[in-house]
């Protein structure tokens, strides 16, 4: 007992130490020292997680180590508790022994969380969870969804308030967070979600977790064949970050005449691009200049939550040598609230480089934003302190442009993505898309 608590001790200096040393907000460069707003913030929240930090130690011998991580990831999340700032990177990562999962996953809209993948194989729930796909969550064990997700932000680390609500969406369905806010008793508690379906009808099913190894392997999703890729895949040995089956598809759709290149994340080192990525596109972007460049060009960076922040120019750069033969009305980009980080560099690099239309919804991703992390890791409970090294600020920033959703991207076309549409598996943004004409070729 001795052993574990100075253990813990150990593990929650370190976590001080790491943010205070280590985050940009603590060693405010030249550009954002000047903004009063920024030192003000600082200085109150390095105070506040200073004292949270120290009273958590006096709970040590009264808590378990999940609910001491839950807390600690509270206190980290503290950084993003002004919408000033806010840091979607910075964030306690759990060890893979308590990311345990209940076998669904949620989508999340304006009007609520939708179920839209299930773990479809040999589960006790599992032909009974396909008859719910596609239902809104109303509770889980009798609380309500507006009450839990108020709870939620408390936990968790955000952007902005949709990127919040992103990360409850997939927060719900982890045993570890509903135990760390006592929804449920212990983390083998099978919860009762709540859920109601498209024609008003209210079922309550019991679900019992899954160990997070091959999650998402065998699954049955309502996605529409252009969100064909969208599979969430768990790695053991990064048990909290979501892994593509593939980071990225090329696929050339001969009856609309369209190169759709879906980059579901920006993981993708530079071994994967150069001997795999660049020659594919390289070849993909050559057929259509056998074409003389009929070829609607839409790249597809929705959900995706971002990755190494060089990628982008290396993607954009090998359009350079076709620029002068695809026309006005060729080059379009498929974003959503989904699109993040690493996404939203992409976004920037492309709008800068060419005459490219951005279609979809706003992104959860802010054009200013920490990130660049550092792990750091926890040796007691083999977890980690996941925090941003930098800034990524491309102009001159202000109290204005930093809050909440203005620093977000807003596409040239709105295209809204409704419940309505997914329940029916339509994809009104990428069929938008479909409806347009190329204009003249660029001279």
């Amino acid at each position: 007992m001795r052993h574990r608590e100075s253990a813990w001790k150990a593990d929650i200096d370190l976590v001080r130490d790491t943010l205070f040393s280590q985050h940009p907000l603590f060693s405010l460069d030249e550009k954002t020292s000047r903004l009063n707003d920024f030192r003000i913030y600082a200085r109150s929240t390095k105070a506040e997680i200073d004292k949270q930090l120290s009273a958590l130690k006096e709970e040590i011998l009264g808590k378990s180590d999940v609910e001491l991580l839950v807390k600690l990831s509270e206190i980290v999340a503290l950084i993003s508790g002004n919408q000033l700032v806010g840091d979607g990177h910075t964030a306690i990562i759990f060890p893979h022994h308590m990311c345990a999962s209940f076998p669904v996953q949620f989508k999340w809209f304006e009007s609520g969380y939708y179920m839209h993948v299930i773990r479809d194989g040999e589960y006790p729930e599992s032909s009974a969870l396909k008859e719910l796909l596609g239902s809104q969550l109303k509770a889980i064990n009798g609380i309500e969804l507006p009450i839990l997700a108020k709870k939620m932000k408390l936990l968790t680390n955000y952007d902005n308030s949709i990127h919040n609500c992103l990360n409850t969406a997939d927060r719900i369905r982890q045993p570890l967070w509903l135990y760390g806010l006592d929804i449920i008793s212990s983390l083998d508690e099978k919860p009762f979600f709540t859920l109601v379906n498209s024609n008003g009808g209210e079922s309550t099913i019991q679900l019992s977790s899954l160990d997070q190894a091959g999650d998402g392997l065998d699954i049955a999703t309502l996605d529409p064949p252009s969100f064909s890729g969208y599979i969430l895949a768990r790695s053991a040995n990064n048990a909290l970050y979501n892994h593509w089956v593939e980071p990225y598809t090329i696929d050339y759709l001969e009856c609309y005449d369209i190169l759709h290149i879906r980059v579901y994340s920006f993981h993708i080192d530079d071994t994967l691009f150069n001997q795999r990525m660049y020659p594919e596109l390289k070849t993909a972007l050559s057929e259509c200049e056998k074409r003389g460049y009929t070829t609607k060009v839409v790249i597809d960076v929705r959900n995706n939550l971002g990755g190494y922040n060089g990628v982008p120019e290396m993607l954009s750069g090998v359009f350079i040598p076709h620029m002068r033969g695809f026309g006005a009305g060729s080059l379009y980009m498929l974003i959503n609230e989904g699109t993040y980080s690493a996404g939203i560099t992409a976004i920037k690099r492309f709008k800068a480089d060419y005459d490219i239309i951005i279609v979809g919804s706003q992104t959860a991703g802010r054009v200013q934003f920490f990130g660049c992390t550092n792990w750091c890791h926890l040796p007691y409970t083999d977890s980690y302190l996941k925090v941003s090294q930098c800034a990524v600020f491309d102009c001159e920033l202000d109290a204005k442009n930093m809050a909440e959703h203005k620093s977000s991207i807003i596409p040239d076309i709105t295209i809204p993505y409704l419940p309505s549409d997914y329940l029916a598996a339509k994809d009104p943004q990428f069929e938008w898309i479909l409806t347009q004409k190329i204009g003249g070729r660029n001279a």
